[in-house]
């Protein structure tokens, strides 16, 4: 039996759980898992990525070489939700095996499980492009994860730490300092259209340049030749003007902003 090298226990962890480990086997037939490059001619490496976004209480702790190799060929994602008294028996399970795992648990994940399975029935375990399993049945999904080549245990994980993976940003999605900015010229006769326009800002996290004097006004007339409010303005793009919902979505989404933020209260950041 080909031995297996756990160099890499304590090298990979991170508060980020992200970053490159590297599989090989060395001249003497032993597979060999690390974070640094392998000796120079070393041939057949595989380069394997650690999942992101586990949660905190997990960061430390590392991934046994076969779950990630597994995780990193046969992403496993869940579909769970409170009132299934069943999916807690499915995380458990998986968090037991140590196996990270995209959890699907909102409304939306609802809509996209019936449209997946045809059913509302719940737990379901989709393990890379294979068929979903719907239901749970502890031996079955017990050989369905080890055919996919996943560990059986993580050794080095706390009883009760969840292995749930948080969804990943948007790959148009880039970060906040980095993001083009927004100046919403809003003013008080405005009404409604302006409160709407406000309304989507705030709702989407994004922080913005609020303009509503009577200075903004003459400045905004310059700009687009009319008196005509809300417009938004995303960096040195062509104003937005007239408030349409799915249009100032979809241009905030070409910009890069998040659908939403819950972590952030009102954006208006003023002059």
């Amino acid at each position: 039996m080909k031995l297996l090298t756990f160099l890499f226990l304590a090298a990979i962890a991170s508060s980020s759980w992200a970053g490159d480990i590297y599989r090989w086997m060395d001249e003497n037939g032993v597979i060999r898992y690390s974070d640094q490059t392998p000796p120079t001619n070393t041939e057949n490496v595989q380069k394997l990525r650690v999942p992101r976004g586990l949660p905190a209480d997990q960061s430390q702790v590392a991934l046994p070489p076969e779950t990630v190799a597994a995780a990193q060929k046969m992403p496993v994602t869940l579909y769970s939700f409170k009132e299934c008294d069943a999916c807690k028996n499915a995380e458990d399970l998986l968090n037991r095996r140590g196996i990270p795992y995209h959890l699907k648990n909102t409304n939306d994940d609802k809509i996209a499980m019936q449209k997946l399975t045809g059913k509302l029935k719940a737990p379901v375990m989709v393990i890379g492009s294979n068929a979903p399993i719907i239901g749970f049945e502890e031996n079955r999904w017990h050989e369905e994860l080890d055919l996919a080549g996943y560990a059986r245990s993580n050794p080095n994980a706390k009883p009760g730490t969840s292995m749930a993976i948080k969804p990943p940003a948007s790959d148009n999605e880039i970060p906040a300092e980095e993001a083009l900015p927004v100046t919403l010229y809003s003013f008080e006769e405005c009404g409604a259209p302006c409160k709407s326009a406000v309304d989507l800002l705030e709702k989407r996290g994004v922080p913005y340049q609020l303009k509503n004097t009577s200075a903004d006004k003459i400045a905004l007339q310059k700009l687009t030749g009319k008196l005509k409010a809300p417009v938004m303005v995303i960096g040195s793009n062509a104003p937005v003007e007239g408030f349409e919902e799915e249009r100032w979505n979809k241009q905030l989404d070409l910009a890069g902003y998040a659908r939403s933020n819950p972590d952030t209260g009102p954006g208006v950041s003023g002059k």
